[in-house]
């Protein structure tokens, strides 16, 4: 069951990083509270090393662009949660002082 949601989490983040770059990863990624994220980033490593060994250049490409940006994607991640925090934070604040 483990490797099913690792495999979709892969697709999720590898089709986020095409379509919406690392933001678009990072918000997945910062919805996560689990090593699944570092478990789908190594298996796009693996998926990037089989389609280029099987001359598949766009898939290849896809899987490679998601394992090359992935501090990126680190990092914009821990920038959206800290964001989030911090706006729960301030509403929690601006609702007890109403």
């Amino acid at each position: 069951m483990l490797s099913a949601i690792i495999w979709l989490l892969t697709q999720q983040l590898t089709h986020a990083m095409e379509k919406y770059g690392v933001v678009g990863a990072a918000k997945i990624v910062a919805d996560i509270f689990t090593s699944e994220p570092e478990h789908a980033k190594a298996l796009a490593y693996r998926l990037f090393t089989i389609a280029e060994r099987k001359g598949c250049a766009a898939k290849a490409y896809a899987y490679n662009s998601l394992v090359i940006a992935w501090s990126d994607v680190q990092a914009k991640a821990a920038e959206l949660l800290l964001q989030s925090r911090n706006s729960t934070q301030i509403s929690i604040f601006e609702t007890e002082g109403n």
